[in-house]
């Protein structure tokens, strides 16, 4: 897959498209890119011995709009099939940059108080100035927890032993 590419169609369909369609072209190429996880589907959609209409009867579904199933006839002319998956990828990064409004994964012991993780999330907030919504995932690691937000390119971690060896040697150094 060429994230260029993917690139080069999403900013197509950014400028062109309403916010509320450039979410229905996500919700469609969500559910294609599901199914690129069944090899057998992808080996055929990416296959060079599947004809265009061949493809184009497997993708386009009738409840899909006019301009969805341009937009995947333009696909599957270009022989850009293979790209679904990074053209999904970087729609999503796309909307949640015109929404304001980012996912981050919060990497922390089991049984976080809901408390914590809102001032944490709030915390976030404040400093990059858009939505951020986190998700916990639970680690083995109570001494450690660590912030990750893809799209904003923001890794943060606090670890509990460097704090507290950080506030002995300044205890030390002031004497």
């Amino acid at each position: 897959m060429n994230t260029e590419v993917a690139k080069k169609y999403v900013k197509a369909l950014t400028n062109s498209q309403s916010s509320e369609s450039l979410k229905e072209f996500f919700e469609v190429l969500s559910l294609i890119n599901s199914q690129f996880s069944d090899a057998k589907f992808a080996t055929l959609l990416t296959s060079n011995l599947t004809t265009k209409s061949e493809k184009e009867t497997i993708l386009l579904v009738d409840s899909f709009s006019d301009e969805v199933k341009n937009f995947l006839k333009l696909l599957i002319e270009k022989n850009r099939i293979a790209e679904i998956p990074a053209i999904t990828d970087e729609l999503r990064v796309q909307i949640a940059k015109i929404e304001n409004r980012f996912i981050g994964k919060l990497y922390a012991p089991a049984g976080i108080d809901p408390i914590q993780l809102e001032k944490i999330s709030t915390g976030i907030r404040a400093k990059v100035g858009n939505s951020v919504e986190l998700q916990t995932v639970e680690t083995e690691n109570t001494d450690m927890v660590k912030v990750v937000i893809d799209d904003l390119n923001i890794e943060i971690s606090v670890s509990r032993s460097r704090i507290e060896n950080d506030m002995i040697n300044h205890i030390l150094t002031a004497f």
